[in-house]
């Protein structure tokens, strides 16, 4: 124990008695006014123990000094060391100024601390092995200068730093320190100390030059950069933390988030201050999270990885890539909803040479406020997850010709006349949402050049005034649990709706679906307006619906395949040929073509109405069935109808029903020949009515059991007046002789072999 009251000590060569067991304390008065002069070597024969310097003005170490440990606290002036300095633990100093003269190397067997508002580490190799070294101010209110060395000012160099040789981390600053960091110029680590930490408790900005650390942490108790002049780094990893204050970095080339020192995250104010991260490269991601309320993020060639997305907890993104890749972000479940808007002057989200974009959220709603594109091929997913979490497009998203992919847990919702889905070439375009409704507003488009388009929702699916585009791709409409209000869907392909409930129209005169096959599948009802060729209208299963189906078809011709209902159906097709497959109803069938034929297909009977039938054929070529071809037609009650308009209109028909009552009363209207039951009906009925303006024949059911109507002559209804009022007269040719019966009558009544 050596020390002076007021005067300078002077130390030789001291050395200890067994190694590290004896410890040296140097103290140079009270008041740190003296001096302390180390001339002799100090435990480099036997080495001492712990070596302490207290209240020493400048201290002076000529010699060697080997110890377990050295430690100077509350030094005034400057601590040169111009000799070897070697311990076994660590070497701490707190003093005025620290100088590295050039006589030897410095090292250390653990992380040391070197506090000084002035240091000059040019002259020696300094080590601490894979520990931290620390460089700090003693003034917290210095100002830390990266890159000069500054008067006023703790400025380490590239130079100085050189000099470290060996440091698992250099850190420098501290959070006690106010003065904050300021990079001047070009600030390089060595690559023997490959982890830099820069620490204050103030902010980090810049003047000039690039802070480069294969990894870099950055902590500031104010903010990193500005937005109008972002800190430059080029770190190979990277984390940054503000306690306030928002994070703007340049990097210039790639970066990986990840873990530094004991820093992890990329976190400004813990999210709610700003984050723009500008990198020349790849913006990826090998541990923690960005957190930050308006988020921009912008790479040259890539942000997060297909298969390892980058994680955030953002309010707002605003995201792109500028050369090539995509953009590849995942909202984690402590981060809640996140929008993609504008942040830090970008908007939305964009990809360059056929970057895809993949922005999901884990556990709250993703709203998209402004447009998200990816370039060429590049495919778009945008996916809010997690219970109760909904998709919100008021925004159009975009790709050249990739697919695009917009799924939410609960509802999604297109209701903003700017949420378009547009893609090219043979890119699809599917909307799911998985257990809630589908809604998309008027003058919204969704379209794709050449691909599929699928809507699907477990609820109901709104789509009023919506235009689905596509030019041959199919397209598939499902409610899982309710029904479809449909908008436009026009396509070359395949159109199949499939609804728990109805599916209907609310679009006035719009055509709901322009394509060349429709497939409606509706538990109650449907009803549409189309210009189709093939449509299939039916129940869960090929079942009937329970209620009604109305097709209004401007397009022709129509192949009805199949159409089934529990309650009425009513189709009208405008013209072309109308084939029926199978049409049943337990209600009433109303089949109107307005400019063609009613032919029948491969079923038999064609139709099956339960409350009666109206088979009506318009135009020039108005016939229903022929000759080769008879149309099945089944009617369980009620009046049966057949309209044959063309100028060579003819029906020819197997009429089959079961007539409860022992008669059904059926009404046929053509200009031409009927056939029934391969029968030809009497032209002497025919013209006879049609002289009255209406042209009828009555049709009886033969054998009940035998379910077939036939044509026979002992039965004719006449319609008197107005023929609404059904007024119907049997007049029994059979039984009694009308005294006005013409000559003409017994004539025919004798070719037909009737007494």
């Amino acid at each position: 124990d050596t020390s002076a009251a007021n005067g300078p000590i002077a130390a030789t060569t001291i050395d200890g008695t067994g190694a590290g067991t004896e410890n040296l304390t140097l103290k140079a008065g009270t008041a740190g006014t003296s001096d302390i002069t180390i001339s002799g070597n100090l435990g480099t024969g036997t080495r001492l123990g712990v070596v302490t310097i207290t209240s020493a003005n400048d201290v002076t170490e000529s010699a060697d000094l080997r110890a377990t440990s050295l430690t100077q606290s509350t030094g005034t002036g400057t601590t040169t060391f111009n000799g070897a300095l070697n311990t076994t633990g660590a070497f701490d100093v707190t003093t005025n100024a620290i100088v590295f003269g050039g006589g030897g190397s410095a090292t250390a067997g653990a992380s040391s601390t070197l506090t000084a508002d002035n240091m000059d580490l040019a002259g020696r190799p300094i080590s601490v092995g894979g520990n931290r070294l620390t460089l700090r101010p003693s003034t917290a209110g210095r100002v830390i200068d990266l890159g000069t060395d500054t008067a006023g000012r703790l400025g380490p160099t590239t130079t100085e730093m050189a000099g470290i040789t060996g440091a698992g981390v250099l850190q420098i600053g501290d959070s006690a320190n106010t003065g904050g960091v300021v990079l001047t110029a070009n600030t390089n680590t060595p690559a023997t100390a490959p982890m830099l930490s820069v620490v204050t408790g103030a902010g980090i900005s810049q003047s000039g030059g690039t802070l480069t650390a294969p990894s870099l942490g950055l902590t500031s108790g104010t903010g990193i950069g500005s937005s109008g002049n972002r800190l430059s780094v080029n770190a190979t990893t990277l984390s940054a933390q503000t306690t306030s204050g928002g994070i703007y970095i340049t990097e210039t080339d790639s970066v990986a988030l990840g873990t530094v020192d004991t820093q992890t995250n990329l976190s400004a104010a813990g999210g709610a201050a700003d984050v723009t991260l500008v990198a020349g490269g790849a913006i990826t991601q090998s541990a923690g999270s960005l957190a930050g309320n308006n988020v921009r993020l912008e790479a040259g060639t890539e942000i997060g990885a297909s298969g390892n997305s980058l994680s955030t907890r953002a309010g707002t993104l605003a995201a792109k890539t500028t050369t090539s890749g995509g953009v590849f972000i995942s909202e984690d479940s402590t981060g809640g909803a996140l929008t993609i808007g504008t942040a830090d002057g970008v908007s939305g989200v964009s990809t360059a040479s056929n970057g895809s974009i993949d922005i999901r959220t884990v556990g709250g709603s993703l709203t998209v406020n402004n447009a998200v594109t990816a370039d060429g091929s590049g495919a778009v997913n945008l996916e809010a997850g997690g219970s109760g979490s909904n998709l919100t497009v008021a925004a159009p998203v975009s790709s050249g010709s990739g697919n695009l992919t917009l799924t939410a847990n609960t509802n999604v919702d297109l209701s903003n006349a700017a949420a378009d889905l547009t893609t090219g070439g043979t890119g699809s375009i599917t909307v799911r949402a998985i257990n809630g409704s589908l809604l998309m507003a008027e003058e919204a488009t969704i379209q794709t050049a050449a691909g599929r388009i699928a809507l699907e929702s477990y609820g109901a699916m709104t789509i009023s005034n919506t235009s689905l585009i596509s030019s041959s791709g199919d397209m598939y409409l499902t409610s899982d649990t309710a029904g479809i209000e449909m908008g436009v869907a026009n396509t070359g392909g395949i159109v199949t709706l499939t609804a728990a409930t109805t599916i209907g129209n609310n679009n006035g005169s719009t055509t709901d679906v322009t394509a060349s096959v429709l497939t409606a599948t509706a538990g109650t009802s449907i009803t549409l307006d189309t210009a189709v060729g093939t449509a299939s209208l039916t129940g869960p299963g090929s079942t009937r619906t329970t209620g009604d189906i109305t097709l209004s078809n401007t397009g022709g011709p129509l192949k009805l395949t199949s159409v089934q209902s529990g309650g009425d159906i009513k189709v009208t097709n405008a013209t072309g040929v109308m084939t029926l497959g199978q049409v049943e109803a337990a209600g009433f069938v109303d089949l109107a073509n307005l400019n063609g034929a009613i032919m029948g297909g491969s079923f038999s009977p064609a139709v099956i109405a339960g409350t009666g039938a109206t088979l009506s054929a318009k135009g020039a070529s108005g016939v229903v069935g022929d000759s080769g071809n008879a149309l099945g037609v089944k009617v369980m009650g009620g009046i049966f109808t057949i309209q044959a308009g063309g100028t060579s209109g003819s029906v020819s028909g197997n009429i089959n029903a079961v007539s409860l009552g022992g008669r059904a009363p059926d009404t046929i209207d053509t200009p031409s020949p009927v056939m029934l039951d391969g029968r030809l009906t009497d032209p002497y009925l025919l013209s006879a009515t049609q002289q009255a303006g209406q042209a009828v024949a009555a049709i009886s059911a033969s054998a009940q059991a035998q379910s077939a109507f036939e044509a026979v002559e002992s039965q004719i209804i006449e319609v008197v007046g107005d023929p609404s009022e059904q007024i119907e007269e049997e007049l029994r040719m059979d039984e009694e002789v009308s005294p006005s019966d013409s000559k003409e009558d017994d004539e025919r009544k004798q070719k037909r072999g009737k007494p």
